[in-house]
């Protein structure tokens, strides 16, 4: 056994005898964690370092002080466990622990520290923050810890209980935040956009149908004017027959039939458009009818 551990662990030992009696059968809590406390020092005597570190983390759940977690990080220590170790040295540092001890701490946790990673957690007042085997009654708290992934479970004043995975590097810490999880809303739903269909108030598009009827005008048009032109070839034919040939009759007959259908049309069609345009203006168009000395005249303003 290390002669360095032994004296401070029974120096923490001394002072905690002195302070109480040792009843047979503890049954405060102060009571109960100096019975786990006795148990933690026979351990550690004995060689069996990892329950002796169990039997000091049982009595500082009890009656949480520095001595205990010191004597947990020596018997982590002798352990190999690293993290334990130097989690409860910072602890016991941080809570306070006897004066003279206090630089063997420093030093083993020192030691270790540049191997391992921290865990640094924030879960509110009242709250028992986990990491296994460690538990403590903080609003913060941080762990020691190998790299890899470790699991950080907190119990809420209110009894809700949750639970977090930590990535954990070298020389770097990892912050938890519950109450910041806690306070985060749910999102809210994404608005679903009405088809355009069920929108009110479209417009109907007369320019669009205007224009389109001045187009259809506009070839009609051009199909008669083709049309007429042929109309005359085809009676110019029956007159040099000396109105002899049917036939050419016939096709003068059917093409000035036609001619007269696609001119109606144009006509039809283009005045459509036309009015179309000037009778659906947009609302800065004024545009009116009135009679007048040769009928119907427009006029409006732009």
């Amino acid at each position: 056994m290390n002669p360095r551990i032994v004296p401070a662990l029974m120096g923490a030992c001394l002072v905690a005898l002195a302070a109480r009696p040792c009843p047979a059968e503890p049954k405060s809590r102060a009571e109960r964690a100096a019975a786990h406390f006795d148990a933690g020092l026979t351990l550690y005597q004995q060689g069996r370092m990892r329950d002796a570190a169990s039997e000091f983390l049982a009595a500082f759940d009890l009656a949480p002080h520095g001595d205990a977690m010191f004597n947990a990080g020596l018997a982590f220590d002798g352990a190999g466990d690293s993290a334990g170790a130097a989690t409860a040295f910072a602890w016991a540092l941080e809570l306070g622990m006897r004066a003279d001890a206090a630089p063997e701490a420093k030093s083993r946790l020192e030691r270790l520290a540049p191997r391992l990673g921290t865990v640094r957690v924030t879960a509110g007042e009242g709250t028992t923050i986990e990491v296994s085997p460690f538990r403590r009654k903080a609003a913060t708290a941080t762990f020691y810890a190998l790299p890899g992934q470790v699991l950080v479970s907190v119990t809420h004043a209110d009894g809700a209980l949750a639970a977090r995975r930590a990535r954990v590097r070298v020389s770097s810490e990892t912050l938890i935040d519950f109450q910041a999880a806690a306070a985060l809303p749910a999102p809210a739903p994404e608005p679903v956009p009405a088809p355009a269909a069920s929108l009110p108030g479209e417009p109907f598009p007369w320019k669009t149908v205007a224009w389109v009827s001045i187009g259809v005008g506009a070839a009609s048009g051009v199909s008669a004017a083709v049309l007429r032109s042929a109309t005359l070839g085809a009676k110019d034919d029956f007159d040099a027959s000396g109105h002899t040939d049917a036939d050419a009759r016939q096709r003068a007959v059917d093409l000035n039939r036609w001619t007269n259908v696609a001119l109606g049309g144009a006509i039809v069609a283009g005045a459509f458009g036309v009015g179309v345009l000037f009778l659906h203006q947009d609302p800065k168009r004024e545009v009116s009818i009135a009679p007048g000395p040769g009928g119907a005249r427009l006029f409006g303003r732009f």
